[in-house]
């Protein structure tokens, strides 16, 4: 699995997979190519990839992501 982004108004991003926090990244761009941005159970049927915005000024912005095998 391969997740880019690249963030404004933030100073970082939290990745959450199944509402369990996977890592907390600084910066406004995603880590360099390659680098794992969560981990994937192919025994479940679907599960849930979340970023949220750190840092920024209001409401954090969110985007999630479902991915099924």
């Amino acid at each position: 699995m391969s997740v880019t982004w690249e963030i404004a108004h933030a100073t970082g991003v939290e990745v959450w997979v199944d509402g369990v926090l996977y890592a907390s990244y600084a910066g406004k761009q995603s880590p360099p190519e390659g680098a794992s941005a969560g981990t994937y159970d192919c025994t479940k049927e679907t599960q849930e990839y979340m970023i949220v915005t750190t840092g920024g000024y209001g409401t954090p912005a969110t985007m999630t992501l479902h991915a099924t095998p």
